[in-house]
Parts: C-alpha cells; structure tokens; sequence
C-alpha cells in the first residue's frame, strides 16, 4: 500500500529570511516587493499578520499598523536556498522525495516502517527533520500525494492564524497565497497567533489508509488552489468543502466546467494527477548571503561565516552526508571574485574546524578589495565508519589534525603539504604529493611489518646479499638491536641455537634535494668535484681517486618531459664514497647521496 507524506512550511519567504536571520524569528516580518515609495508586501509572518499586515498592504501602511515591522526586500537566492534545505531534510528520512514547489516536498513512504516506526513517528521526523535546518514545518500523511498535501493544510489554518482582513485600505492580491499554498482559512476561524511552543505531534496529520475521503471532506474548499472564475462558481453553487465538491456529478460537472472542473473533483478526491519525480540533490551544497556594507576585516566578515558554515552544516548533518571539499566564493566591491578551494583533511560536518580553515585560507592571501557577498559550497560525500584495531593508538582529532595542516600549509605553501604518491615512472624520485587523507585502518602486521611476537622482519629478495643460501632464512631483529638467523636444520635446528649474519651491505644515504656540484671531466669521466652550499657558495674542489659509471637512464623521451640522467659512483680523496649524477638535458651536475 502506497503512503505518502508532505512537509509544509507556511509563510515561505518569510520563513526563508528567518532561517538566514534567526533574531528575525520572534520578530513581526514582511517580505516586499517593489522600489520605494510604492513598495507593497507579498508576504508576512505569523507576528506580522497578528499585527494586521497582510500581503497586498504597502509599506507605508504596513508600517503604520506595526511599528516594529521588520522588513525584507524578496530574495529568490534564500528562497532557493531554504528550498533545498527541506529537500535535504526530507532526504535524509526518505531515499524519495519530490520538489513541489516553494515550501512544499512530497515524500515516498514506502517500506520505512520497519526502520522508523509507524505513519506518526515517521511524520514526527519529518517535523524534527525540518526544524534542524531551521524550517518550522506541518506535516500530512495520506494514500497520495495530494491527499497528504491536503491533510498539512487542514491543520495549518489551526497552527497559524493571521487576523481578519484589516478594514483600512484595500489589500491587493490573495492574502491565503503563502508563496505556493494557499492555506485553509476561514476569517471568524482565527484568533491569534501560534504559540512559541508548539508540540511536534500537533503538526502531523496521519490519515489512516482507505480514509482519505471522509477525513478530509469537511477541508474547506480553499485548501485549493483554484482559478479566482473557477472558485466564484463553487462559491454560487454553494459548494464549500472539499466533500461537496467530491459529491457532485462528475458528467455534469465536465459538461458545465470542462477539463478545470475535473481537475478540481479529482484534486478534492485526493487523486494525483501526475506522476512521482524523485528529486536528486546537486553534487555542491550551497549556503550564501549578501552583505549590507562593504566588509574588509576578518573581525567583520567572521559572523557571517560562522552562519553559513553552520547551516551547511546542519543540512549536510540533516541529510547524513558529511563534506571533505569546501569551496569559498568573495563577490569583491571592485567587481571581481575570489574563489577558493579548502580541502578538508577527513570528511567532516563540524563548521568549527571548517571556520579556522577558512580563517587561516584568507589569512594566508587577503582579499584584493573588500567584500560584498559571501557563498560557501561543500561537495557531499559519505563518511565510511572504520573501527580500529584493538591497541591501536588514537588518532589525532579532527580539529586538530585540519588545523595543524593548514598551518603548515600557510608556513610552507599549498603545495608542499600532502602525502606522497609513487608516479608510475622510471625516472628518479618519481613522487608527487596529493591532499591529504586520514589512511584506512589497514593490518597492522603489513603495515607495521611486525608480527605478533613484536619482532620486525626483514623481508629480503632471493639475490639479497643478507641470505647465505639457505632457502627461506630470514634474518630477525630482537629487541636489543641484534640480527640472527633462525637455524631449521641439523644439530642447530634441535638446539635452536641461532647462526650470526655476515657483514651488512653499505647504506646510501640519499641527499633531497640534491645538492649542486661542479664537476671536471678528462676524457668524459668525473676527476674533481666542488660542492655548493646553501647560501652558494663553493668549496674547494676534491680530487677524485676512483669512478665506477657511467650508469645511463632516459624515459618519456615521446613527451614534452622527457627526460635523461647519467650517474657515476666515485671516492673522493678524504675517504667519502659518494653518488654523482648529471642531468643529461641540462648538463648540470648533483650530488645525488653518499654511502656510509
């Protein structure tokens, strides 16, 4: 059986200035349209409309009947913007939900009473679900969409009450339109406003199944969002309820109306006359705000940011996704705009550590001009869960970790911090550095190179010169720093007794980056070497009393990095046993390590 829910919110683009403005919640707001002087108010809250004002009403007179009315020019960027938000609210109870328009989500039901519970719990988190994103909601569950959308609207005229048309001027427009609803009121049905504390339950409306049409046919015709002929033709007939549309002759009612009245009988029936459009969400979450003034100090533009990072984050948290890339974009006052990219260093829902980072990003390169509008964007992933190994050390907290890297990353640039990855190449060094992520917990033994007993392995190839000629003997190291071989055979094997490893092979020490040299060829081979040092400087040049090379190289010789090296391995006179190496494109000569 099919069950649908629908998340209202009243008052819409009120609402969405409220969500962007929360000491705007308790406060008489208007929303307006229109260049002053001849501003008129397209939409008012809860405490403005118990003040008298209603849509279709001027500023002026708006003003005049309530002195404390807060005002707000129309903003299609925080309607869309709280749009999605209860989208990503609905989305993170249901894997389908559809955009109905503004203030209006309808949500697929099916098979989520195993997981949250029955149709009252389930519209309950609905409700706690909106409220998280900062939208207060009334929730209807029906059969179909329609007959769900119809159930949030009969109780809404409950929940929110505006006063009776004010009888000082004339409102133009229809005061029951709530950017996209129209709400089910009567005038002599309201008495004030909603109170502060309203409880969950009392926003759900939960019609049991099969029940549609009696439990909504005494829903006043104006729940509908019918054409003004069409609704003063019911008016005439005296229909006034949906029931007594639903009760009229269906033939008679296309004769007389047409297609309009049809739409409206099957509308009142509860019927969906459209097919269900999942909605997908973007793969950037968005928050943004304009500023009044122009903003050139940290100090100032903090707030603001503050703001939007924890509304992204409440939908990220509303939505269970967390995000691991934000992306910060500055409308300048000079016209131009500065967009910057802020990797996180694990994904994450926290705006705390996402503030410092963003603190220490504009820290770091300061805006060109002052600021006029803010946007904060974060890409949506999902957190995989890993659960550590038992005695594994803790990791460092998040906040700590994101902003330890972004301190190094303002020290010694972007681009000198990451981790490092192999490239797939056989020049030397072939390593490049990518942004930093938190590894899997992999096993520890591989990864430590330890087995149980907590002695380290070395693992050696078959031509290594550690082995003796015994097959699989690998050398072991104690814990006090002595190398022995396990014996597997004959009389030692019986005693256990270990055998001594021969003489260890030399260490090279690899110099990064590689130290410049001068170097003198006689008959193509290295015969004095002087080193540079940090500062430039040259030492005095070394003669070399042994050379053994060259070793040649080359690679991507069909790019446009090619590339071509020769080493030489040579013993000075002092006793130092070095590798020298030459870029074979450039000419220059390295000391690429020494051995020990």
């Amino acid at each position: 059986m099919n069950r649908f829910g629908c998340l209202l919110v009243d008052h819409f683009a009120a609402a969405a200035h409220a969500r962007c403005e929360p000491d705007l919640r308790d406060r008489p707001l208007a929303v307006v349209t229109g260049t002053p002087p001849a501003r008129r108010i397209v939409e008012a809250s809860d405490a403005a409309r118990a003040a008298g004002v209603v849509p279709g009403m001027t500023e002026t007179e708006a003003r005049a009947r309530c002195v404390a009315l807060a005002v707000r020019a129309v903003s299609d960027e925080r309607a869309t913007l709280a749009q999605h938000a209860l989208l990503e609210a609905a989305l993170g109870v249901s894997p389908r939900v559809e955009d109905g328009g503004p203030g209006i989500v309808s949500v697929d039901l099916a098979g989520l009473a195993r997981l949250l519970g029955d149709d009252g719990r389930i519209a309950e988190r609905l409700v706690r679900a909106a409220r998280g994103v900062g939208l207060d909601a009334t929730v209807g569950v029906a059969g179909t969409r329609t007959a769900a959308r119809i159930a949030g609207l009969s109780i809404m005229g409950g929940l929110t009450k505006p006063p009776k048309p004010p009888a000082l001027g004339s409102a133009a427009g229809d005061p029951r339109r709530s950017s996209g609803l129209r709400a089910a009121r009567s005038a002599d049905a309201f008495t004030g406003p909603e109170p502060a504390e309203t409880s969950i339950a009392s926003r759900c409306h939960v019609v049991p199944p099969g029940c549609e049409r009696d439990a909504l046919g005494a829903v006043p015709l104006a729940v509908l969002d019918l054409a003004p002929p069409l609704a003063e033709t019911f008016a005439r007939w005296g229909v006034v309820t949906l029931g007594e549309l639903a009760a009229l002759p269906r033939d008679g009612l296309g004769t007389r109306l047409g297609r309009a009245g049809l739409d409206a009988q099957d509308e009142a029936l509860g019927h969906d006359r459209t097919a269900f459009r999942p909605w997908s969400p973007p793969p950037f979450w968005q928050e943004a705000q304009g500023l009044d003034w122009e903003v050139d100090t940290w100090s100032g533009l903090e707030p603001m940011l503050r703001q939007l990072l924890e509304r992204l984050t409440a939908r990220l948290a509303a939505g269970h996704v967390s995000a691991d890339t934000l992306r910060l974009e500055l409308a300048l006052a000079s016209g131009a705009h500065d967009v910057r990219t802020v990797a996180l260093a694990s994904p994450s829902c926290d705006p705390r550590p996402m503030l410092v980072l963003v603190a220490l990003e504009l820290e770091a390169r300061p805006p060109s001009a002052p600021v006029t509008r803010v946007a904060v964007s974060a890409r949506a992933v999902r957190a995989e869960a890993a659960q550590a190994r038992l005695g594994e050390r803790p990791g460092p907290a998040l906040r700590d970790l994101t902003e330890t890297l972004v301190r190094l990353a303002t020290l010694v640039g972007r681009d000198n911090v990451g981790s490092p990855v192999i490239l797939d190449s056989h020049r030397a060094d072939p390593v490049t550095l990518v942004p930093f992520a938190p590894p899997r917990v992999a096993d520890s033994v591989r990864a430590n190179n330890r087995p149980p007993g907590g002695r380290l392995l070395l693992e050696l190839s078959d031509d290594d010169a550690w082995r003796d000629g015994d097959d699989g003997e690998v050398p072991v190291w104690d814990g006090d720093g002595d190398a022995t071989v396990p014996s597997t055979s004959g009389a030692d094997a019986d005693a256990g007794a270990p055998r001594s490893l021969p003489t260890m092979p030399l260490a090279f020490r690899r110099v990064r980056p590689p130290r410049r040299v001068d170097v003198t060829l006689v008959d193509d081979a290295p015969v004095q070497v002087a080193f540079h040092d940090a500062l430039g400087g040259v030492s005095r040049p070394q003669a070399i009393v042994a050379s053994a090379g060259p070793w040649r190289t080359s690679g991507e010789w069909w790019t446009t990095n090619g590339w071509a090296r020769e080493e030489w391995d040579v013993a000075l006179a002092d006793g130092m046993l070095c590798r020298l190496a030459r870029d074979r494109m450039t000419g220059e000569w390295y000391l690429d390590g020494a051995y020990d």
